[in-house]
C-alpha cells in the first residue's frame, strides 16, 4: 500500500474537509462551475486524456477542475494511466508503482493487467520512487469525489526526454489496443516556474504571472498542435521550466492516432490566485477523439 506523502500539505488530511475544497475549488471564480452542474457521462467516452495540474489545491485546483469535469461528463475510465515527474530524484528514471494508492477519501487500486502491459515493453517496477512524490498523488481525490471505483497505474518521469516519452507512447498505444475496459490518461504537470523563488529574473515591467504566461503560450501551441516531440524540443530551445513535459508527450504521442483534437479548457498562474514576485503555470487539456 502507498500511504499519502502530502496529505495535509498539498490537499487536507480530513475527508470531510478535502471533499469540502475539492467542491469550493470547482466554484471558484476560474473554476468551471458548480459540481451540481456536471452531467455525468454524457460525453460517451469522447475524452482519451487529458492535462492535469499538480500544485497545492489553494493554488492549481480550480484549474485542474476543469480537466476533472471533462473526464467525469465524459464517462469516468475503468482505470486511469498516470503520468507524472519525479521531483525527488529517488529511484528509477522511469518506474511504476505496483501498490495500491491510498488517499483520505479512500482507496484506489493497482490495475494488473495494464501494469502488465508497461511491464512487458520494459518499464520497470519501483515504488521507492513513488514514496514521496506529489504529482501523481494530488490526481486521485479529485475522482474519487465523483467515484471511487476506478484503477489506476502510476508511472513517473525523473529525465524528460524522448527516449523515455517514446517508450511510455508504446505503452499507452498497446494499453488502448488490448485492455478490454476503458482507459483513459492523465498527464500531470505545472508549466514555468519563475521569479524569486525559482531563482529566475522576471523582465522590468512585467508581473510573475505574465512572464509565465508569455513563456508557457510556446508550450501550449505544441501541445494543441498535438505535437509530442515539438513539445520536447521547445521546452528545450525556450528555456521553459515545465516540469513534465515528458509525460504530456507521451500521452500525445500515444493518443495521437485515436486522437481528432486537444483543447484548452483553462490556463491560469499561481499569480492570479495570490500575486507575488514569483509565478507558477496551470494549464488544463484534454486529448478527444
Amino acid at each position: 500500500m502507498r500511504f499519502p506523502a502530502v496529505a495535509g500539505h498539498f490537499y487536507p488530511s480530513q475527508k470531510r474537509r478535502l471533499k469540502r475544497v475539492i467542491k469550493k475549488s470547482f466554484q471558484h471564480e476560474l473554476g468551471p462551475g458548480p459540481v451540481s452542474e456536471i452531467e455525468r457521462g454524457i460525453g460517451r467516452g469522447k475524452v482519451l486524456g487529458g492535462v492535469f495540474p499538480h500544485a497545492g489545491y489553494n493554488y492549481s485546483g480550480p484549474i485542474v477542475a476543469h480537466s476533472v469535469k471533462a473526464f467525469i461528463e465524459s464517462g469516468l475510465p475503468d482505470t486511469l494511466v498516470i503520468i507524472g515527474p519525479n521531483h525527488t530524484g529517488r529511484g528509477r528514471d522511469l518506474a511504476m508503482a505496483d501498490e495500491d494508492f491510498k488517499t483520505p477519501i479512500g482507496k484506489v487500486d493497482f490495475d494488473e493487467e495494464i501494469g502488465e502491459i508497461f511491464s512487458d515493453i520494459g518499464i520497470p517496477t519501483d515504488n521507492t520512487s513513488h514514496r514521496y512524490e506529489h504529482s501523481l498523488e494530488v490526481q486521485l481525490p479529485y475522482f474519487q469525489y465523483f467515484e471511487e471505483d476506478f484503477s489506476m497505474v502510476a508511472i513517473n518521469m525523473y529525465r524528460q526526454n524522448y527516449e523515455k516519452a517514446n517508450l511510455l507512447a508504446k505503452g499507452i498505444k498497446e494499453a488502448f489496443r488490448n485492455y478490454s475496459k476503458k482507459v483513459g490518461i492523465v498527464a500531470s504537470t505545472d508549466f514555468t516556474h519563475c521569479g524569486f523563488n525559482y531563482g529566475t529574473q522576471v523582465p522590468p515591467g512585467m508581473t510573475a504571472g505574465e512572464f509565465a504566461k508569455e513563456k508557457d503560450q510556446k508550450a501550449i501551441g505544441a501541445i494543441l498542435e498535438m505535437d509530442g516531440v515539438g513539445l520536447l524540443d521547445t521546452v528545450e530551445s525556450e528555456g521553459i521550466s515545465m516540469c513534465g513535459p515528458g509525460a504530456v508527450a507521451a500521452m500525445l504521442m500515444g493518443l495521437k492516432d485515436r486522437a481528432s483534437d486537444v483543447k484548452l479548457l483553462k490556463y491560469a498562474t499561481s499569480y492570479d490566485i495570490l500575486p507575488d514576485s514569483s509565478a507558477v503555470g496551470y494549464g488544463s487539456m484534454v486529448v478527444v477523439k
